[in-house]
């Protein structure tokens, strides 16, 4: 079983709206119901799960009413953040179905607004394979370090983007500690075998330039 976890629960206080990120519309869209829209025809996906801001759970669940045509669950996440939202998750996925050993669990960003088939599948067969995977991409762009007044040599420098996928069996509920994604808190190494490559477009929407860079590229 393959389940699709959309995390949407962000407050997303740089785009200066009243409402969680993840509702702000953008080309018609809230922003969640484009991620979900592609992970609702990826014939790889078994179940989806967004991950509600824990007060808005009714509006997510209109929205999708109003846009979709699949089954899609919802949980409440959490305010705490990313990585409680993630425990609730897994918590909803053991309570309301069977999760074994080697289910393969995807995890992405709602804000990740331009992801695609191929990326999702391609990360679905490698977690397959290798038991965990990550989507990044390499630096283009030059790297100075204001501290040391310096330039840093951006070979083997990755970009980490989603989904970060992972079989069932490398979960931990451990306590949350300095984490900034889903490797990072479950203690997974990144290698050349685990890398999805990503692509440019699939940036995250995090303030109003990256919305207005959304709107130009679609």
């Amino acid at each position: 079983m393959t389940y699709g976890l959309i995390l949407a629960a962000g407050i997303g206080e740089r785009l200066e709206k009243d409402i969680p990120k993840a509702l702000v519309v953008v080309n018609k869209k809230p922003i969640f119901i484009h991620s979900l829209l592609t992970f609702s025809k990826n014939k790889n996906i078994d179940k989806i799960i967004v991950v509600c801001h824990p007060k808005y759970l009714k509006s997510y669940e209109q929205l999708s009413n109003k846009f979709m045509k699949t089954k899609v669950y919802f949980c409440e996440g959490s305010i705490k953040g990313r990585q409680e939202s993630l425990k609730n998750a897994i918590e909803f996925i053991k309570q309301n179905f069977q999760l074994n050993s080697n289910d393969i669990i995807v995890t992405h960003d709602c804000a990740r607004v331009n992801i695609n088939d191929t990326v999702i599948n391609d990360a679905i067969m490698l977690t397959k394979k290798i038991g965990y995977s990550t989507v990044a991409i390499k630096l283009n762009d030059s790297l100075f370090d204001l501290n040391k007044n310096c330039y840093i040599n951006r070979d083997n420098k990755l970009l980490i983007q989603t989904p970060q996928s992972f079989q069932y069996k490398y979960w931990k509920n451990k306590p949350v500690g300095k984490s900034t994604d889903l490797f990072s808190y479950l203690d997974l190494k990144i290698t050349k075998k685990n890398i999805v490559n990503g692509f440019c477009n699939n940036f995250k929407i995090t303030n109003k330039e990256d919305l207005l860079a959304f709107n130009k590229v679609n």
